[in-house]
């Protein structure tokens, strides 16, 4: 009984000992996830600014690429969509062109990004 009272309260402070350490590695990740925030953002201006796809390193290369995101579609977006489309061309077979109007119409994003693509070993 005393062995596993002992090992309980080992057990609950190793636990505390790890949450404590998990909560400042988490703020330095916060930290550094802002940081590397900042860096990707001057690179990528650099990089777009003066058209370089990518740059060799020692680990390999650091490779600039854009990623065409398109907005969710939510219900707000379909109204919107459906009272604008039956306003110009009232139809009762439309569903192929409706649905295709639909997901035409959503709002596309360009995402800059910047990777790194370690050499092949």
């Amino acid at each position: 009984m005393v062995d596993t009272k002992e090992a309980l309260l080992t057990n609950i402070k190793e636990w505390i000992t790890i949450d404590k350490e998990m909560k400042l590695l988490r703020g330095e990740i916060k930290n550094r996830r802002e940081k590397k925030k900042a860096l990707t953002a001057l690179l990528v201006e650099t990089m777009k600014t003066n058209e370089i796809d990518c740059f060799n390193i020692n680990d390999g290369k650091l490779i600039y690429s854009q990623n065409k995101i398109k907005a969710p579609l939510s219900k707000k977006h379909l109204i919107a969509c459906l009272s604008k489309f039956y306003e110009n061309e009232p139809t009762n077979d439309a569903r192929d062109k409706l649905a295709e109007y639909i997901l035409d119409s959503r709002d596309v994003k360009i995402k800059d990004n910047i990777r790194l693509k370690g050499k092949k070993k």
